[in-house]
């Protein structure tokens, strides 16, 4: 009992914000991609984000900001020194994030990424800045569009003062967008080759027509052969 009530104190002094407030010149108001009016740090060091995408758009933009991975990242794939970084969780597919966890953790800001396409964008983001308590929730939009993602790294870049590194990544992204849409542009539909997308250590799982996961499928001038409604969950 007195290990319960321990934790309930611990838990409801990290809720309701025993670190001092910042000063003026400590921090600046910015306005994020769901239009709410935010107050950050004026130099963002520590970022956590709630899911894969989001993630994936701060690791690309200011790696060395990024405090913990949404995911466990593929080790092939990533300096050693990011990908030692604690995984944190998230809230994604069927995985439930902890804001214990985040809290713990101590972010600078939480960066919660939504799509356009009829996410309920107003109060997830309202609920996740209620249970984060004091630390800033920022809204950035359309982290899953393959083809809508310059204004995201942009305003991250922004956001994180890496205005230089966005620009670049934005000219490298649309320069092959173009290229890639203005290739496949004269393919005739009964030219288009049928793909199926592979998931899972068996490849029986997949994502149909539709998802962020196989858009990429259709954006190269092919065709998902699982034209089906949409599950939501992983895999």
């Amino acid at each position: 009992m007195l290990g319960v009530c321990a934790v309930l104190l611990c838990a409801s002094a990290a809720c309701t914000g025993t670190q001092e407030t910042p000063s003026a010149d400590e921090t600046r108001t910015i306005t994020d991609m769901a239009g709410r009016t935010v107050v950050v740090p004026s130099e963002i060091r520590s970022v956590l984000c709630t899911s894969p995408p989001s993630t994936n758009l701060v690791y690309m933009v200011a790696p060395d900001r990024l405090a913990g991975w949404s995911f466990t990242p593929e080790k092939d794939y990533t300096p050693a020194k990011y990908a030692a970084l604690p995984v944190v969780g998230g809230w994604f597919g069927k995985e439930a994030g902890n804001y214990e966890n985040f809290i713990s953790m101590k972010p600078d800001i939480v960066v919660e990424g939504y799509t356009t396409d009829g996410g309920a964008a107003g109060a997830t983001v309202a609920e996740r800045q209620d249970k984060m308590g004091s630390i800033p929730v920022v809204a950035v939009e359309d982290t899953t569009n393959s083809i809508g993602y310059s204004a995201p790294i942009r305003f991250m870049g922004d956001l994180l003062g890496e205005e230089e590194q966005a620009e670049a990544m934005i000219s490298f992204y649309e320069g092959v967008l173009a290229t890639v849409t203005g290739r496949v542009a004269s393919i005739p539909d009964d030219e288009r080759v049928g793909v199926y997308y592979a998931e899972g250590p068996k490849g029986l799982s997949t994502d149909p027509t539709g998802s962020h996961h196989s858009e990429l499928i259709e954006l190269c001038g092919g065709k998902n052969i699982a034209d089906c409604a949409l599950t939501p969950g992983m895999g």
